[in-house]
């Protein structure tokens, strides 16, 4: 349970954490640095799914659905249904459970807290790679409002095809079948008192690396990246970001933002979509 990648190779991390773990521990200490606060967090080994899918006889389950799909005895919807019911039943290996709660334990220590709230994302040890197998926004993810869910933690290795579309057909399929996930836990950000979003350091539409897109929304920022709301958007100009003299944002469109994810109060539910206040929709966030 690496708390960060240490000093292996950027492909020794990706190998061993998946892409988007492997950029997060690479991000932690010249951030810190520069006084800009990444969520603590530790992430399971691609080792440890491995463990966990031989522990289980899981990857005779994967060729038995993929064999199926590709002779055309199964659809891509019941294929992937096979699969993520297989790996939802499985029993996670008993040392992997203990050093998931470890690391839990630990990462509360140091947060200060008892009993911390997480954010759980996959990583996939292929998914920057191109052609891509998997694609990391195929990936399950979830929040965890409440820190006592994280007694849990062993079933954030329970991962399975999330989606039919990642069982793909021919070789590609096959190469799927060989990446291995990487679960990263984060400390959760307080963003339902404010404002959060996503961020890409490129033009998402034209590819063009001078241009920083940002879409954000009030409240937590799951409302983004599933597009539950129509957020801000903000194009800004890298050039003159060295320049206080200049204004790098190039366009900022207001959207309506009329609703916002908020931690929910009693109940089974972690998370609550409510209304945006009319005042706070029609700001920019």
């Amino acid at each position: 349970m690496p708390r960060c990648c240490g000093s292996r190779s950027r492909h020794g991390r990706r190998s061993r954490v998946g892409g988007k773990n492997a950029s997060l521990g690479r991000c932690c200490a010249p951030l810190a640095a520069a006084g800009v606060r990444v969520p603590d967090g530790f992430a399971t080994t691609a080792d440890a799914f491995r463990a966990h899918v031989g522990a289980n006889g899981l990857a005779a389950v994967t060729d038995e659905a993929l064999a199926a799909l590709h002779a055309g005895s199964a659809t891509l919807q019941e294929a992937g249904a096979a699969i993520r019911r297989r790996f939802l039943d499985a029993a996670i290996p008993r040392f992997t459970a203990e050093a998931i709660r470890a690391a839990y334990r630990e990462l509360a220590q140091r947060a200060g807290h008892a009993d911390p709230a997480v954010a759980v994302r996959s990583s996939a040890t292929a998914e920057d790679l191109p052609p891509p197998p998997l694609r990391a926004s195929m990936r399950r993810s979830s929040m965890s409002a409440g820190g006592r869910a994280a007694r849990g933690l062993p079933c954030l290795l329970r991962l399975a095809v999330d989606r039919p579309r990642d069982l793909l057909p021919g070789d590609a399929g096959l190469r799927a079948r060989q990446v291995a996930l990487s679960v990263g836990v984060q400390l959760m950000v307080r963003a339902d008192t404010g404002a959060s979003g996503v961020m890409f350091s490129l033009d998402t539409e034209s590819g063009f690396p001078g241009l920083v897109a940002i879409s954000a929304a009030w409240g937590l920022g799951e409302t983004v990246v599933q597009g539950l709301v129509d957020p801000d958007r903000y194009a800004v100009f890298k050039t003159p970001l060295a320049d206080a003299a200049k204004r790098p944002i190039l366009d900022k469109v207001c959207g309506a933002k009329a609703r916002k994810m908020i931690y929910a109060s009693g109940g089974s539910a972690r998370t609550a979509l409510v209304a945006t206040r009319r005042a706070s929709a029609r700001r920019s966030c």
